[in-house]
């Protein structure tokens, strides 16, 4: 081959090699960078949110959000999905991969709550009872006695009236108190405590008639008992993830022995803007309702909103409003409260009798509520539940 041919092709060679190591080498940085630039997709403020996964996803929404910054929180098999905290840039991305359903905010939740005083409000618990006609149906003997309602709260302290494995079950402590002994279980709140008196209270001795609930506290279900999942804390705060949590818990245990759950109350709501259809904390609801559990919801504290608080825009749930009695114990000159929030033309509330929930049929009503329309006996009648 001669000293030119072995010197072409020991340059050849070289070049080949020197080519093959850049190109290695700009491989190496490419490799350096894919990384670099999925982090810069992913990257930004941490938000909390409530992912849930298309049916036979498995582990892959799971997997997804972790491979895109994103940490796992806890599993919410009711939605076939979890809670987690996911970079705000990743979010959009991830909503669009076939193997998640749907990505939403795990939005702050607040107890619809109030101040009350019975002794001088018409809307007493027994003038309350009287109304809704449940007075009728103690005298006859019904009184709620062997079922058990849920009630998904700030917990209920073992007051008089609610006090002894009859009247109180404490289910799972989910708040954020759970892990303080002294907290443990207990409403530190109020709300909820007071939500258990109006469905189930029942002071000890009380006669179910006449003269005697008009002087003792009884509440609409006196024979029902009261199954408390805490959820809400000293402020009345917690979030969605929490409540889907503990309606899972309710689905799953409403069977168990010494167990009766027929009724769910979920005296709160979110103003999360999309449809129930989407929503995860309504389809947890709706789930219950499918599974034998009258679900009960709040419809909401504030007129000005223009629609239901969520769940209770949930067509399947029984959302509850309050109307106010302008002084007087009679449903038939009453109207909404001003702190109610109201139906629109496509949903309805399914009732409205006075102080249902802590909302404020109990206030006195703004100036600007004084003009609107008053229910009639007509109107009343002709209102259809679920429409």
């Amino acid at each position: 081959m001669g000293i030119r041919g072995t010197v072409t092709a020991v340059t050849t060679h070289f070049d080949i090699t020197r080519r093959f190591t850049s190109l290695l080498a700009a491989l190496l940085v490419l490799s350096l960078l894919l990384p670099a630039a999925q982090l810069g997709h992913a990257a930004g403020e941490l938000i909390s949110v409530i992912v849930r996964g298309a049916p036979g996803s498995g582990d892959v929404p799971e997997r997804l959000v972790q491979a895109n910054g994103g940490t796992i929180g806890q599993r919410l098999e009711i939605i076939n999905g979890f809670s987690a905290q996911l970079p705000r840039g990743a979010i959009e991305w991830l909503d669009l991969d076939p193997a998640i359903a749907s990505i939403t905010p795990n939005l702050p939740l607040q107890l619809q709550g109030s101040s009350y005083t019975a002794s001088t409000d018409p809307g007493s618990m027994f003038n309350t009872s009287t109304l809704v006609g449940a007075t009728r149906y103690w005298y006859q003997g019904f009184t709620g006695a062997g079922v058990d309602v849920a009630l998904i709260d700030s917990g209920v302290s073992p007051v008089t009236g609610l006090a002894g494995s009859a009247k109180l079950k404490q289910g799972p402590d989910l708040s954020f108190e759970s892990q303080a002994d002294n907290l443990r279980h207990l409403d530190s709140f109020g709300h909820g405590t007071f939500m258990a008196g109006v469905i189930a209270g029942y002071d000890p001795g009380t006669k179910l008639n006449v003269g005697q609930t008009q002087q003792a506290y009884v509440g609409v279900a006196p024979g029902a008992r009261i199954v408390s999942i805490k959820v809400a804390d000293a402020y009345g705060r917690t979030d969605v993830s929490q409540v889907i949590a503990a309606i899972d818990w309710v689905v799953q245990h409403r069977r168990d022995a010494g167990l009766n759950i027929r009724v769910l109350n979920l005296s709160f709501g979110t103003t999360s803007a999309q449809p129930y259809l989407v929503d995860p904390l309504a389809f947890a609801a709706e789930v219950a309702w499918h599974s034998g559990i009258f679900v009960v919801v709040a419809a909401g504290n504030r007129s000005d909103a223009g629609r239901l608080t969520d769940p209770a825009v949930d067509p399947w749930l029984m959302a509850v409003g309050a109307d106010d009695p302008h002084g007087t114990a009679s449903m038939l000159d009453g109207d909404f409260a001003c702190l109610a929030r109201r139906s629109t033309s496509t949903i309805r509330k399914d009732a409205l009798p006075t102080a249902t929930s802590a909302a404020a049929a109990h206030r006195r009503p703004r100036r600007s509520c004084l003009a609107r329309p008053r229910w009639s006996s007509s109107s009343a009648r002709t209102s259809s539940p679920m429409s």
